[in-house]
This record gives C-alpha cells, structure tokens and sequence, in this order.
C-alpha cells in the first residue's frame, strides 16, 4: 500500500464526521518526527520557502475577500483541530503530507469560501537576530495565476543559497492578503533551526507547521533544505 495511502487512513482516525466533516482525537496524535541525531548539517545550506497553507478564513470566520461566506466559531475550531492532527502526524512521508493538507480544503463549505491573494517577505537570520546586518531577504508572491488561493506555491523565487549553519539559526516569514481598500495581515510566524534540520535530514519539501504561532492563520510552511555550494 503507497505511504500515502496509509498517511490518509491515519489522518482519517483523528479527523472524523462533523459540522465539516472533521474532528480532532488527540488520542490518535503523536509527536512530530525529528531529524536523526547522526545526521551532520552541511556548513553552507540552500534554504527554500516553496508554498505556504493559509487558514479557510480569518481567525474570526470572516471571508479573505467580501462577499464570501463565513464560517462559525465551531468550524473554525474544527479546522484548526483538523491541521493541527496532521501537524502530529509521525511521518517522513511528504506526499503523504501533503496530501492530507489538500483534503482538509476539498470539503464543500470551504470551496465557497473566498480566497486570499498571499504576497509578503521573509528573513533569513543565520544568527538568530532579526535586522542583524549580513541577514538575508526575500519578497513573497504566488508564481501561480490567478493568484487567490490557499495554499499559494512560490517556486524558487523564495531561496536563500549558501547560507551559514547554525543551531541558533531561524527564518521569519511575513504573509499579508492584498485587498483593494486595506489589506489583512495573514500572520508573521518562524521557522527555527530545528525544522531546517528535519527538511535536510529527510530530503524533500517539509512541511513546517505554524498554527499555533501568532493569529493561528497561516497553518503550514513547506521548505526544502539541500547541501550549499560552499559547505564543507
């Protein structure tokens, strides 16, 4: 049977019938799977933000866009409790990963929601100090079009080469929801040394989760981690 196939029947345990067709059984959760201590981190590692998975809606139901529906406190919750079991999830199965993430959008009463037009920055701090002088910088845009989406893929516009490995290294990333009149702040959330060396261990594309950090709307960052041209 594919991983990813086991992944979704796991994922099918913890998130049951409901008002949208989930609910969170933290009995079924298990912790995050970490990097194997035997692996070694390169000197030099090329860092790349590839796609990021935005909330349905905003933390309050409301619509990324008017005229959209909104959704109730329950179904917020729900949904929340819905990413936050396949955060839990033990697995080193990206596809798997990622599959789960895009069932969680499939369901009818998220369909008619409106979707948000991602675009923001991020910060690479290889010392773990934001705004040090020698950080690296990045614009953030959707490379996909039209452009209002959930789960909006960047490419390899967002790639910080060669840059310094650290234990005290981290990565802020800034999302906003570009709107006509005003525009709505996703949320500012982290990657930390710990998820870089998770991505590099495995390989693939990790998916980093970050719904509990700041507003809880933007869910998952996927990044990938590979060898720099300058490590030693």
């Amino acid at each position: 049977m594919p991983k990813h196939t086991v992944f979704r029947s796991l994922l099918g345990c913890c998130v049951c019938s409901g008002l949208l067709g989930f609910h969170s059984n933290a009995a079924a959760d298990e912790p995050p799977k970490d990097a194997p201590s035997e692996v070694k981190m390169p000197t030099h590692v090329d860092l790349c933000l590839t796609s990021a998975a935005v909330a349905p809606s905003k933390a309050d139901g409301s619509p990324w866009d008017a005229g959209g529906g909104k959704l109730k406190a329950d179904q917020v919750k729900q949904l929340d409790g819905a990413f936050a079991a396949i955060a839990k999830m033990v697995t080193g199965d990206v596809a798997g990963v990622a599959v789960a993430i895009a069932d969680v959008y499939k369901k009818d009463i998220i369909k008619s929601l409106a979707k948000p037009d991602v675009f923001g920055s991020a910060e690479l701090a290889p010392s773990g100090a934001y705004g040090a002088k020698g950080n690296k910088r990045a614009s953030i845009a959707s490379a996909k079009k039209p452009r209002r989406e959930f789960t909006p893929g960047f490419g390899t516009t967002v790639c910080f080469r060669n840059a310094i490995w650290g234990e005290q290294l981290r990565m802020r990333v800034s999302l906003t929801d570009k709107d006509l009149a005003d525009d709505d702040s996703i949320a500012t959330v982290e990657v930390l040394a710990s998820d870089v060396r998770r991505a590099f261990a495995h390989e693939k594309s990790w998916h980093v989760y970050v719904g509990d950090q700041d507003t809880k709307q933007l869910k998952f960052l996927a990044i990938t981690v590979t060898r720099g041209s300058e490590a030693k």
